[in-house]
């Protein structure tokens, strides 16, 4: 269960910013700036779903490791144990870097204006 779990989580925290900075950055380069902001404003409720997706499943991705390194499902809501994942392992400062992108996207596609 928990490794069906960690691919299906591995797969959107993956795709969903992939896709969010592809559309993003497809628009900011189209070149026709106009038609661009008319699909900006299409596209946006998408991509914010796609980041509300992408965001949860990035951060479940550090208990669901906590719970493989230590062979107990109920380390993914131990406090210590996802705090030392996060700090000591070297999965966990790749998983801090991802958050923190994901975090910041997310509040990017939350920021008023274009």
């Amino acid at each position: 269960m928990l490794a069906a779990a960690n691919v299906t989580c591995r797969f959107v925290s993956a795709l969903a910013p992939m896709l969010v900075f592809g559309a993003s950055l497809m628009l900011a380069t189209g070149g026709n700036a106009q038609a661009a902001q008319r699909l900006n404003i299409r596209l946006r409720p998408a991509l914010r779903a796609l980041a509300a997706v992408g965001l949860p499943t990035a951060w479940l991705l550090l208990g669901l490791e906590a719970a493989f390194i230590t062979g107990r499902s109920a380390a993914m809501y131990d406090p210590a144990t996802l705090w030392q994942v996060a700090l000591l392992t070297d999965y966990g400062h790749a998983w801090l870097v991802q958050s923190t992108a994901a975090s910041i996207l997310c509040l990017a596609l939350w920021l008023p204006g274009q």
